[in-house]
């Protein structure tokens, strides 16, 4: 892949972090969904301490995609509408 084309996309670290990122996000929400309304207390503790060390996960995960977007910018699309690219540049 040249330098043009490697501005113009996601490289495969941040394709591999984000997908990373929407399975760990996906186990969140059953896990924090069955510790809440659980009885036995065994397993509300060990659902707990995943929902816990996913969380973390998904937090180390968002702040490494940060630093990666302030490090190697990825260009706008040319065929953007001025009022869209505007809007890319603001969001991203």
């Amino acid at each position: 892949m040249n330098q043009l084309a490697a501005a113009r996309t996601y490289g495969r670290v941040r394709q591999w972090i984000h997908w990373l990122s929407v399975l760990l996000i996906l186990t969140l929400i059953p896990t924090g969904l069955v510790m809440a309304r659980t009885l036995d207390d065994g397993l509300r503790l060990t659902l707990k301490q995943t929902h816990l060390v996913v969380g973390w996960l998904v937090v180390a995960l968002a702040l490494w995609r940060v630093v990666l977007r302030f490090r190697q910018r990825v260009a706008a699309p040319a065929d953007l509408a001025p009022w869209n690219r505007r809007l890319y540049h603001v969001v991203h």
